[in-house]
């Protein structure tokens, strides 16, 4: 009895700054904050990921190198990465297989790191500099007297009075959501993913293929290889759980640049596969009064650039730096803050638009004829007309 009494106690707090999600971007803008003096709560839903013992592989660009230092997390990448990448691999644009080494890239190749590992560490580095982090399984908001007041329900219950909210959700942005923001999809990209056993464990590269629908990548991490087809969702086959196998094999045979390595690889009965949502997108807006989202829960980049994790950083931090100057006195902060945002995602999108327009043999298929004209889209012109008038 005394031990249900406990659990449902509410212990009251007070908070600088709440934050909402603790990956990347959250991390960063609660060590941001946190050395600037603030006093920060970290809120996230029971991670299954802490206790994975599945590996997540994933690029990371090597900017995210002098962020990490930034924040005091050189040891981020020692820790969880599998190794750095020499050459990119490709077929696009072309039959041909080009191979390019990255040392002809000043800032060196992609890190290729076990994701649920390079969380992790993040989140020991965040409680080790004071960032207090709690597991919530629902979160009620009110705001009322110049203050925001939370009720947080999990294994204990707290109430929370803060005064300022950062969504660091992730793409669903539930935060910012539920005060206003709706999200505007640029396309409807999907990842059909497979992560499978490979002898070939001494490859370090980064391969991709052009393909009618979409496109094929892969990396090795450790004594497995991930695939990721990317198309749209509504022109992904979809079927039974050995579709997805069956599937990749096709892409595989029709790979320029991947299909010598998967030689090695086999695709057994029993490898991991699915398919999650890969689409690029922003919020109309950001802000509100006395909230700002960042990483993911305020835009979502395409996997072709590499840039998610690496923008997540950069994105906390700045969300960080922006409350500081807020808080300084700089009334304008929160707006500068979201007209950067927008202005710099664009300038992403008319890049993105230049890479894919490279790949014309496929210049009438659905997927790539969307590529062509993302500016052109519904979504595009928005931006576009908001660019303008911000």
């Amino acid at each position: 009895m005394l031990l249900a009494f406990i659990a449902d106690m509410k212990i009251m707090q007070n908070y600088d700054v709440c934050i909402f999600g603790a990956g990347p971007a959250g991390i960063a803008a609660s060590m941001t904050l946190n050395q600037a003096g603030a006093d920060v709560a970290l809120i996230r839903k029971p991670q299954s990921f802490l206790s994975a013992k599945k590996p997540r592989w994933e690029t990371l660009s090597p900017h995210v190198e002098a962020i990490l230092q930034q924040l005091g997390l050189s040891d981020a990448l020692k820790d969880s990465c599998e190794y750095r990448v020499t050459a990119h691999v490709s077929s696009w644009g072309s039959e041909q297989v080009d191979w390019e080494s990255v040392m002809k890239r000043p800032e060196g190749g992609n890190w290729v790191v076990n994701r649920n590992h390079f969380d992790m560490t993040l989140c020991k580095a965040a409680t080790a500099q004071g960032v207090e982090i709690f597991e919530a399984d629902a979160t009620d908001i009110i705001r009322s007297q110049d203050c925001w007041h939370l009720s947080i329900g999990g294994r204990t219950n707290y109430e929370m009075a803060t005064s300022f909210l950062i969504d660091a959700s992730g793409y669903g942005a539930a935060i910012s959501r539920r005060l206003g923001a709706r999200r505007i999809l640029i396309d409807k990209l999907v990842a059909q993913w497979l992560v499978c056993p490979t002898e070939c464990n001494a490859d370090q590269t980064v391969r991709i293929d052009a393909l009618e629908d979409g496109w094929l990548f892969t990396i090795r991490g450790g004594n497995q290889r991930l695939f990721c087809f990317y198309t749209d969702g509504d022109i992904l086959k979809t079927g039974s759980e050995m579709s997805i196998k069956h599937a990749m094999q096709e892409h595989l045979l029709a790979s320029s640049a991947i299909q010598g390595i998967s030689v090695g690889t086999s695709i057994p009965s029993f490898s991991t596969h699915g398919i999650s949502f890969a689409s690029t997108s922003t919020l109309d807006h950001a802000v509100g009064e006395c909230w700002l989202a960042c990483g993911d829960a305020a835009q979502t980049y395409d996997p072709l650039s590499s840039q998610g994790s690496y923008q997540a950083l950069l994105s906390g931090c700045r969300a960080g730096a922006c409350l500081t100057d807020y808080h300084n006195g700089d009334s304008l902060a929160l707006a500068k803050y979201d007209y950067h945002r927008r202005k710099e995602f664009m300038q992403y999108l008319e890049e993105l638009c230049k890479h894919y327009q490279l790949e014309r043999r496929w210049s009438k298929s659905v997927f790539w004829s969307r590529r062509y004209n993302l500016l052109n889209s519904v979504a595009g012109q928005r931006l576009q007309s908001d660019r303008q008038t911000g």
